[in-house]
């Protein structure tokens, strides 16, 4: 699907996740991101929005930093510009230690891109963000 201005969503649950360890979340969501790219239909659009859902995630995915470090590295040095905003959809507080060791290496204008809410608390991403099409959930 598409954000209400025509950038592809990309939607990742970690409860759904079947790629476990930091080599293979990095290839399949290398993967993903660009089926993601190759789907910009609407000229001059060369962004897409990440809806990052932290379900699932557990001790064993916030102990190794490598698949986060991967990540930004590669935002950063292979699509830089690409990534619209990233929205992290309850993280839970061990994430925040994950987060600390990856937030010096991680770019100002990627940072700001960002944004961490909580699902009950706060109006739903989809709502922000998705047109009145259904996602296409590109995601595991």
């Amino acid at each position: 699907g598409v954000d209400r201005f025509g950038r592809p969503v990309l939607y990742n649950c970690f409860a759904c996740s079947s790629a476990r360890g930091p080599h293979g979340l990095l290839a399949h969501f290398t993967m993903k991101v660009e089926e993601c790219i190759q789907k910009m239909q609407v000229p001059g659009m060369d962004t897409w929005v990440w809806i990052a859902d932290f379900e699932g995630f557990g001790v064993k995915d916030g102990m190794d930093p490598r698949f986060s470090i991967w990540l930004i590295h590669m935002f950063q040095n292979h699509y830089p510009e690409r990534m619209g905003c990233v929205v992290c959809i309850d993280a839970p507080r061990l994430f925040s230690v994950l987060w600390s060791a990856v937030k010096p290496i991680t770019s100002l204008s990627t940072r700001r891109k960002i944004m961490f809410i909580r699902y009950h608390t706060s109006i739903p991403p989809l709502h922000l963000l998705c047109s009145g099409r259904k996602p296409i959930y590109l995601g595991y």
